[in-house]
């Protein structure tokens, strides 16, 4: 009875070992037909950026009188977002407008009475330069006041705030962050062993992974730096038209066009 289990057993093991490579074979072309099915399996990862953008900071230090936008907050080119509080410059500012107007007109009378040769060419020169350094000061003191308040460069959003109405800061300080919508871009590493294959012109396509759109673009940039580590070079790809709902941070597989 055990010599025939035995026999029996041994029987089982080639066909055990056709049921596997079966399995394996089945796996392996079904593998296959996905990736003809999807053609951006396995393909470079790029990223939806935006080239322009800005992190604005305090113009002087001061306490923040004006601070309403928010995180999100849409914002129009040269729309006022922040304001400091400028007493201070303010009556300076006030004080030498004085300043200014007494040097002009003792210029004008200087000048009537050399006229009637009462002064000399020298005190007239000395009062014109009176007048000349009373402008310089306040032409400098208008410089500082327009730096009591912030306005945007471009037409963005508010991504990152980082004071609040109230506070005090210090010149230099990170006060918000904005990032524009419009000419965005595809950012993409590419490894350098590919790098010929992607040049300033080379046309891809980006599929959006949220909602499988398709992006078309062409490269027009590429920071010739590898980086020594990732083996990686960092390429930039202009979009063919503009899109609408399309956002910073949006990710998606990478591949050439022509392929």
């Amino acid at each position: 009875m055990n010599a025939n289990l035995h026999v029996t057993n041994f029987g089982l093991l080639p066909l055990l070992a056709f049921f596997v490579l079966v399995i394996i074979s089945g796996a392996a072309l079904a593998n296959e037909s996905d990736t003809q099915s999807n053609p951006f399996v396995n393909f470079l990862r790029g990223q939806i950026s935006a080239p322009v953008k800005a992190t604005l900071a305090a113009s002087m230090t001061g306490k923040v009188t004006l601070f309403d936008v928010q995180e999100g907050s849409a914002v129009r080119a040269s729309s006022k977002l922040i304001e400091f509080d400028c007493s201070l410059p303010k009556a300076h500012h006030t004080l030498l407008s004085a300043e200014k107007s007494a040097a002009e007109k003792k210029y004008q009378v200087s000048q009537r009475l050399h006229e009637f040769n009462n002064i000399s060419e020298l005190e007239v020169a000395l009062a014109e330069a009176d007048r000349d350094i009373a402008l310089a000061r306040l032409t400098e003191s208008e410089l500082a006041l327009s730096r009591c308040t912030i306005k945007a460069p471009f037409d963005g959003f508010v991504v990152a705030k980082h004071a609040y109405q109230h506070e005090y800061v210090n010149e230099g300080d990170a006060l918000l962050e904005l990032v524009s919508q419009s000419d965005l871009e595809i950012e993409m590493l590419v490894p350098a062993s590919h790098f010929n294959d992607y040049q300033r012109g080379t046309a891809v396509t980006m599929i959006l992974d949220d909602s499988k759109r398709l992006i078309r673009a062409n490269i027009t940039r590429i920071v010739p730096v590898i980086d020594p580590v990732s083996q990686m070079v960092k390429v930039f790809a202009a979009l063919h038209e503009p899109i609408k709902d399309l956002i910073p941070g949006m990710t998606g597989n990478i591949r050439l066009q022509s392929e």
